[in-house]
């Protein structure tokens, strides 16, 4: 009888060991994942901040050849208004005129140009904007079920356990009697 309950004992012992092992290899495989899941938040973190550094040094690009493109245009309409005034005793001229045409044309097809890429940059950070919050709220998602998991296993840890026998009869021991002399 003593024997018995020893070696439940020992049993007992061996399992709350073998659990607190289980936990403490599920600690560290959260723990783990958690590392990955912070590393992966940190990337997609500076590859949001490295693609709005893009966008705004494409934005800032942008807005100089706006400029330039502005200036240009101002530039080629006061040629207009010269060759207006020049036509009368410059008739040969025409193909001055037809070239800067064509210049307006390519800075307009330029400027054209210019305003779709911003367009598309604007998109790009508008889609790593809701790309970041999608992470963000997956971020805080995981958290609260990791706090919920924590706070379950804390409670389970809190709360004692009955011996394995608790409310159950205990199983029949053989008695043994020594035979007399």
């Amino acid at each position: 009888s003593l024997r018995m309950a020893q070696a439940q004992g020992e049993a007992a012992q061996r399992d709350l060991w073998q659990a607190r092992q289980h936990a403490e290899d599920e600690g560290r495989s959260l723990a783990e994942e958690r590392g990955r899941l912070s590393a992966d938040l940190a990337r997609c973190r500076s590859e949001l901040g490295d693609a709005r550094s893009h966008s705004q040094q494409e934005q800032l690009q942008a807005s100089q050849l706006q400029q330039q493109c502005e200036r240009m245009a101002a530039d080629v309409q006061a040629e207009g208004a010269v060759v207006e005034s020049l036509r009368a005793e410059l008739r040969g001229t025409a193909g001055r005129v037809t070239d800067h045409h064509s210049r307006y044309c390519e800075l307009w097809v330029a400027l054209e140009k210019e305003r779709l890429e911003v367009a598309r940059l604007r998109e790009l950070a508008d889609a790593a904007g809701h790309e970041k919050m999608l992470l963000q709220q997956q971020l805080q998602q995981w958290q609260q079920q990791r706090q919920q998991q924590q706070h379950q296993q804390h409670q389970q840890w809190a709360q004692p356990q009955p011996p394995p026998h608790f409310g159950h009869p205990l199983p029949p021991v053989a008695l043994q009697v020594p035979a007399p002399d």
